[in-house]
């Protein structure tokens, strides 16, 4: 009796460590099969300051020398940026990575987000962010005129409430204001940030004069580089 006893505790001992020899092996399964992305609480958002569009970028985790790399949807690097270990010493670190160039719109796609160990070369962190783009609207036109006896009607300022609905900022870097045949071409940088509006004036000094009484005909172009980003026509009428 005592024998089986015995028996019995020892088969327990091995069932008992065979159990635990399995779930020790899940467990480093698991762990080396563990996305990139462990260690790193990483948030981002697309942003608008002055002229450029930027991915901003918000780090949480222990301090290391990182290197942090956007490319874009056609796989070249847009940006790359340094964060030294000093900085994340408190655990939290904010940066800002180009999308585009300078008064360029991004492109509609799927950006890569890599976050890297700099010393060891390890990958940290790997996101895929796909955006819709730009869409920019003309909401609003404000147009002010003024006579001269000698120089007739002219236009003097035009001003825009463009708003953008897309989920990226879209940088209007030429702005186009024809009236009838007589074409003015503005280059001031726009930056419309995503989900929100902003007054434009683009005119400038590039007055259009020696308008006659009656009514005319106004055409408004907004581009980024070659590409039309939106477009609004009016009429109005002098004197």
């Amino acid at each position: 009796m005592k024998k089986w006893v015995l028996l019995s505790i020892i088969a327990l001992i091995c069932l008992v460590a065979i159990l635990l020899a399995f779930g020790s092996i899940n467990i480093l399964q698991r762990n080396e099969s563990a996305p990139p992305s462990m260690g790193y609480i990483v948030s981002c958002s697309p942003v608008a300051e002055e002229e450029k569009a930027y991915l901003k970028v918000r780090i949480e985790g222990e301090a290391a020398d990182l290197k942090i790399l956007l490319s874009d949807p056609d796989g070249t690097t847009a940006d790359e940026i340094y964060v030294s270990k000093e900085k994340l010493l408190d655990g939290v670190e904010t940066v800002k990575l180009s999308m585009a160039g300078y008064a360029m719109t991004p492109k509609a796609g799927t950006y890569t987000l890599l976050i890297v160990k700099f010393r060891e070369g390890k990958l940290v962190y790997k996101k895929e962010l796909t955006f819709s783009g730009a869409n920019i609207r003309i909401d609003d036109v404000k147009i002010k005129t003024e006579y001269n006896p000698y120089t007739g009607y002219r236009v003097e300022e035009v001003n825009l409430r463009v708003s953008n609905s897309g989920d990226i900022p879209a940088v209007i870097n030429k702005a186009v204001v024809m009236v009838d045949h007589v074409e003015r071409i503005s280059f001031i940088p726009r930056a419309i940030p995503p989900k929100e509006s902003r007054m434009m004036e683009i005119l400038g000094q590039a007055y259009i004069i020696g308008l006659e009484r009656g009514v005319h005909h106004v055409t408004i172009k907004l581009s980024s580089g070659e590409i039309e980003l939106a477009g609004y026509e009016t009429n109005i009428e002098l004197g």
